[in-house]
Parts: C-alpha cells; structure tokens; sequence
C-alpha cells in the first residue's frame, strides 16, 4: 500500500484479490482490512473466491469495516455475481465504490458477452444512485474481447436512446472502466 501512495489522489479504490484457498477467518480478516485502512485512504473492495466468504458473518465484517465485495462474472459461488459486503446508500461525502470485474463467460477470460448480456448491464449502471460509483473491470482478455465489451458498453451509456439517457452526450464516464452517475 505505501509504495503505490505515490499515485496521490488518482488512487481512489484498492482491489484486495483473495487466493482460493484463503478461507475465511473473521479475526484476521478483521485485523487485515483494518490495517489496509490505516494505510489507504481511499475505498476498500475485496474479491474472496473461496465459498466461506460468501456467508452473513463475512458480509458483516465487511459492511462494518466498510469493504465493498466485488460482483464478478461468472460466479462461481451463489451471490458472487451481485456486489455484496458494503454497500450501502450514498452519505454525506462517503459512498460505498461498486466494483465488478467480469471475465466472460461461458468460457473465462476468453468469452465476448453478447448484447443483452451488454445492455443488461447497462440498464443495471443507469439505474444506479445518482452519485454512486461503479468500477466496471473486464477481465476477458485472453481472446481479446475486454476491451471491445468495455467500449460497446460505454456506447450503451452514451449513445443510446433507451440507455444512459442520464448521462450527458458526449461526456466522458469518468475512468475508462470507471462510471460516475451524475
């Protein structure tokens, strides 16, 4: 965390990707994420991918240490495609961040997502609090996919009528993974 400090404020989220081994254990959780806060500013997000992490106890460690958990595609475990752990509704200067990172499917890494799986996910972004962040990771780079997804989606938002009609034309959506509902 201290070395990548010097990337200042345009580091505003930190991915904690957990092994899938990692089972969890609520007091080295704890512990783990209070000390990532002591070091970090900006918000925490944290992919588990073992299935222990997918419980009530996990979930509210991570809501009282304010953790976002990451929705990601596919899931492998039930829940784990719809963010989870903090999330709650935007406050005063201080909003839980969305993070999802999405991997293609049916085969990971390499499979493009088709246009409804696109605009489902776009009519999810637009309906988003006005505010909230949401930080939209494609990991389906092996056949080269992610970033042709990532820009159709972005398209989705701006251009079409039916989506994103929130969204100014023409505007950039913050980071190109990144959206801001403003």
């Amino acid at each position: 965390v201290d070395a990548a400090g010097a990337l200042g404020p345009k580091w505003c989220v930190l991915l904690v990707q957990l092994p899938t081994t990692l089972a969890y254990d609520g007091s080295v959780a704890g512990h783990f994420f209070e000390q990532v806060h002591a070091r970090f500013g900006g918000s925490i997000t944290c992919e588990p991918r073992h299935p222990s992490w997918f419980t009530p106890q996990a979930e509210r460690l991570m809501r009282e240490l304010e953790v976002a958990r990451v929705a990601v595609d596919p899931a492998k475990w039930p829940g784990a495609d719809e963010p989870g752990g903090w999330t709650q509704a935007l406050a005063m200067d201080h909003a839980a961040p969305l993070y999802c990172r999405w991997h293609g499917s049916p085969r990971e890494y390499w499979s493009s997502y088709d246009e409804t799986w696109l605009l489902d996910r776009a009519l999810w972004l637009q309906a988003l609090p006005q505010g909230q962040t949401c930080w939209c990771i494609f990991g389906n780079t092996a056949g080269g996919a992610a970033m042709r997804n990532a820009l159709r989606l972005k398209a989705m938002l701006r251009d079409d009528p039916h989506v994103g009609e929130n969204w100014p034309r023409g505007e950039p959506l913050g980071q190109t993974y990144g959206v801001t509902r403003n």
